[in-house]
């Protein structure tokens, strides 16, 4: 019975692991996207309205400056994820080890 306990445990768990990741990375894609789109938009020449536009200008590098550590967050957290992920199959297989040895 322990053992379909700690065997649900580790496959429930790694399933939100692989969430986690795969949210992750879809988000880092958005951001990417994003940051791309509005950094050279904003950093722009404007066409009208150059006065009010460049009052703007250190409201507009500190978003983006935000979004890039964002993004390098997101990326230690997959890393993170993934390192989490490696324990987690080597306790399951040493479990695994184990409760076939004591069966034999």
């Amino acid at each position: 019975m322990l053992k379909s306990i700690e065997k649900t445990h580790y496959e429930e768990s790694t399933s939100v692991k692989l969430m986690l990741i795969i949210i992750n990375i879809g988000l880092i894609v958005f951001d990417v996207i994003w940051v791309f789109t509005l950094g050279s938009i904003w950093h722009g020449k404007p066409t009208h309205d150059k006065i009010i536009w460049e009052g703007f200008s250190g409201l507009h590098t500190f978003i983006i400056t935000l979004s890039v550590i964002i993004i390098i967050i997101r990326i230690i957290s997959i890393i993170f994820l993934f390192w989490i992920r490696s324990i987690d199959k080597k306790n399951a297989k040493s479990i695994l080890d184990r409760d076939s040895k004591q069966r034999i």
